[in-house]
């Protein structure tokens, strides 16, 4: 048994979402995304089409039934048209059907439940997953994710009011990665890049891929801090930078000659831009140890003072390793 519930209003992604996705990837040829392949765009097309199926549906045998052959009906010709496999509807039915009976125990209304909690008097942390730049609207178009990773896209997908939320904690690794295809003006090439991608375990967490590695970028804070509104940071793998002598942050970048301080809403000026670093000196210590932030060497203090300084979010937690011990809060934030 689960404590889990699952919303009723969620779209479920089905095979043939994996196969579209195959196949658009396929088609885009070097114009590539670099999606997962996890039938998660073809999914949101469907939403936004309104030719989704929801769970509520999903796990209603004979709603889902009339759905599925009516949605297979479109999905197969797209399929087709796309040179991919087809799907047989008994089959699918037969399969996925045994599926929502599992699923079916834990559905419920998790808006109602939500706001039922915060009217008792209960504490709730949302936890987003994937970084701003991935933002369908405020990220790096259209080399971006399906949905909002904001802060300000929990109201809208949990169902609770915006006046509700209390403040939000941005979460930045002490470098920048990124999966997958687009621009990222710090990227570190060579050894380097190489060592910290290993140091820090840098790999996709749904794909494996290797991660790209870059220096600290505070414009991309910045664009975070102000379509999220940061209360606080969270800077987390820290220790992976201990060991090299120069640490550079990005703070501005140059475009055709001249110095921005933010991110264009063309792809083609964003993939142009040049960053513009401060040095500062690293550590040799191994911190992995530390309990406190009075107890990391002074070059690490310096490090976090200056990206503070830089986004204009003071510091509430940062970690030194993987361990839950070692996770400092350096504020009371919860």
């Amino acid at each position: 048994d689960f404590n889990l519930m699952i919303s009723e209003r969620a779209h479920v992604v089905m095979p043939y979402h994996l196969e579209l996705d195959k196949a658009y990837e396929h088609f885009k040829g070097n114009e590539k995304i670099g999606t997962t392949h996890k039938g998660i765009g073809p999914a949101y097309t469907d939403k936004a089409s309104r030719l989704g199926l929801r769970v509520s549906t999903f796990i209603n045998e004979d709603r889902f039934r009339v759905r599925l052959a009516d949605i297979l009906k479109v999905k197969n010709q797209e399929l087709r048209k796309l040179g991919s496999p087809r799907f047989v509807f008994e089959e699918l039915y037969e399969e996925y059907s045994g599926y929502a009976k599992r699923m079916a125990p834990y559905v419920g209304d998790t808006s109602r439940y939500l706001n039922q909690a915060i009217e008792d008097g209960k504490n709730i942390l949302f936890e987003g997953a994937q970084g701003v730049l991935l933002c369908l609207d405020h990220g790096t178009y259209p080399f971006v994710t399906s949905s909002s990773p904001t802060a300000s896209s929990v109201p809208l997908n949990t169902g609770i009011a915006p006046w509700l939320i209390d403040g939000s904690i941005g979460v930045t690794k002490a470098y920048t990665t990124r999966v997958g295809e687009g621009p990222m003006p710090s990227e570190i090439e060579g050894e380097l890049g190489v060592r910290i991608r290993e140091v820090g375990k840098e790999y996709g967490t749904t794909t494996g891929r290797p991660r790209r590695i870059g220096w600290l970028d505070t414009v991309v804070l910045r664009h975070t801090k102000r379509t999220s509104g940061l209360s606080y940071l969270a800077v987390t793998l820290l220790d992976v930078l201990s060991g090299i002598d120069q640490l550079k942050i990005a703070v501005s970048y140059d475009l055709n000659g001249e110095e921005i301080d933010y991110i264009p809403a063309e792809i083609e000026d964003f993939q142009a831009c040049k960053p513009h670093y401060i040095m500062m000196p690293g550590w040799t210590e191994d911190i992995t140890g530390v309990k406190s932030f009075e107890e990391l060497p002074e070059n690490a203090k310096r490090y976090l003072n200056k990206l503070t300084e830089l986004v204009g979010v003071p510091l509430g937690i940062f970690s030194v390793g993987p361990d839950r011990t070692q996770t400092i809060q350096v504020k009371d934030i919860f």
